[in-house]
């Protein structure tokens, strides 16, 4: 009986085992297909292979040997290998923490982290999404020592935050530019790795908010200053993994930049557990900007958020939109209709491709078009000229390094006019440029002066009872100089002055000046003298 007993308690306890092992892989299948399956519509996986390993594989998207080692990548914005190796960079001091403004934080270049904790590469790249246009960031890094539990938290800065040489963090590579502060909306992405689980990252999202900065439910304010919104995003929106079952992962002797020296382990190849990546849709949480200047990817010494930060790799990752705008002058003769022309140029200076439009406002009435009123709005990549107001249409201008995008960087209009006008015109035209949810504005003037117009008189002449003929004088004055005098239908030599002589009848004269301004026309009548009563 106690066999039997035994006997039925070991088959329940190999059913239990069994439901064990059917829930463990059907969760670790879920995290899996969570991690490696796009969703419907944006996603990461759609732009970007996060896939615990370097390689391109079938997937859709890059994956960092792609974006690190060649130039055939489709990112909108990328670091590069921002190259760190042992002790260059490493944060000291306790106000070093993920809680504390930069202003707090310090660092030091004359000493190493825990092995653990030495990040000898990190890289980030930004993506657009497609077809919704989402704004994907992608971060990874790859550390010295694959010992323990790895913390790895990844910030992406609004403002531009460089580790100056005195061992501050301030805005620019110079001990007398200003410290650098966060900015609310600067975003914190804390990837947390325990050692021997799993691949898959314990992962958290914070929005910088700053003391007295708000955090709306069901988000959690953290120490006063940070926001957590990991739970206001949508399956897929943040997602870590490392390198824990794929096993090594050689960089290919051809990419120069990547240099990896592990503590155990050929150089050159990433060892098991010291590669990490992670990636995040900002489009998923609309409290995010998506406008950034500066990327850190830091370890640290537990996952609160409290914790004391250890190594850092920084660099710049500008994803902002940017633009110029110029705009040409014109010139219009006094009170007389003219067409006037401006050129209008706009250009993208920024990393990345982005929708620009354009609107051109006059000031004033003054158009020859009935449908026009103050405004006259330049619809960019559709029509140039005098329209009803309205939203312009939008042209993609290619980023500045001409990297991505389609067309060019540049787009040049003529705006072409007809205008009464006693005195000058300034007008302005406007180009607003959106990047990835970053939208700038830039104006311009152009100015549209008023020449003033040449006055042309005929002078009077004596009686000569004995002529057939008399000589009249037309004599130009005002405007621009450079007259050209057209009498009687003929053209004189360029002057103030032109003569004609001519026998009794009606003769008319012009004059036009240097900036083609014409007088209105004089007319005299003339007859000779006859003797008699």
């Amino acid at each position: 009986m106690t066999k039997r007993s035994n006997f039925w308690k070991c088959i329940m306890g190999v059913v239990v085992i069994a439901l064990l092992l059917v829930g463990t892989w059907a969760a670790t299948s879920a995290r899996l297909a969570s991690a490696l399956s796009p969703p419907a519509g944006d996603s990461i996986t759609a732009v970007f292979e996060l896939d615990d390993n370097i390689f391109e594989d079938v997937a859709p998207g890059d994956d960092w040997v792609t974006v690190n080692c060649t130039n055939t990548d489709n990112a909108d914005v990328k670091t590069g290998v921002l190259f760190d190796g042992l002790g260059p960079t490493v944060f000291t001091t306790g106000g070093s923490k993920d809680d504390l403004d930069i202003t707090s934080w310090r660092h030091k270049t004359d000493q190493n982290s825990p092995p653990k904790d030495e990040i000898l590469n990190a890289y980030a790249a930004k993506y657009t999404g497609s077809p919704a246009g989402d704004s994907i960031l992608a971060f990874g890094a790859d550390k010295y020592d694959t010992s323990g539990t790895a913390f790895i938290g990844a910030w992406f800065f609004k403002n531009p935050v460089v580790a100056a040489p005195d061992g501050r963090f301030r805005t620019a590579n110079d001990v007398s530019a200003p410290l650098a502060t966060h900015s609310v909306g600067d975003v914190l992405i804390l990837l947390n790795f325990p050692g021997g689980g799993t691949n898959f990252a314990e992962k958290q999202v914070f929005q910088w908010v700053g003391p007295g900065g708000t955090c709306n439910a069901p988000n959690t304010l953290i120490n006063g200053v940070l926001c957590d919104i990991s739970n206001s995003g949508q399956a897929n929106s943040v997602e870590g993994l490392s390198n824990l079952t794929v096993g090594p992962q050689a960089i290919p002797g051809t990419c120069n930049a990547w240099i990896h020296d592990p503590k155990d382990g050929p150089d050159g190849t990433i060892q098991t557990n010291a590669f990490f990546e992670g990636a995040i849709n900002i489009s998923d949480f609309p409290q995010l900007t998506q406008c950034f200047s500066s990327f850190l990817l830091e370890t640290r010494s537990s996952n609160s958020v409290g914790a004391q930060l250890k190594d850092f790799v920084l660099g710049e990752f500008n994803t902002c939109a940017a633009v110029t705008v110029t705009k040409g002058n014109g010139e219009v003769c006094a009170g007389v209709p003219t067409s006037v022309q401006q050129t209008i140029v706009v250009r993208n200076t920024s990393p990345v491709a982005e929708n620009v439009s354009l609107v051109d406002d006059n000031g004033t009435p003054g158009t020859t078009s009935p449908a026009c009123d103050d405004d006259i709005d330049v619809i960019a990549g559709t029509t140039i000229g005098c329209v009803p107001p309205g939203t312009p249409a939008t042209v993609l201008l290619t980023a500045a390094d001409g990297v991505n995008g389609s067309g060019t960087d540049e787009a040049t209009y003529t705006l072409t006019r007809t205008v009464t006008l006693t005195s000058a015109q300034v007008d302005t035209v406007t180009a607003r440029a959106n990047a990835g949810g970053s939208t700038v504005t830039a104006q311009a003037s152009g100015t549209v002066s008023v020449n003033p117009v040449p006055s042309i008189s005929i002078d009077a002449f004596a009686c000569d009872v004995n002529a057939t003929q008399l000589t009249l004088t037309a004599t130009a004055s005002g405007g621009s100089g450079n007259f050209v005098i057209t009498f009687d239908g003929v053209a004189c030599a360029p002057g103030a002055t032109c003569s004609i002589t001519r026998g009794p009848g009606s003769y008319t004269a012009t004059v036009t000046d240097s900036k083609s301004c014409t007088s209105p026309a004089v007319t005299r009548k003339i007859g000779l003298c006859t003797d008699g009563p």
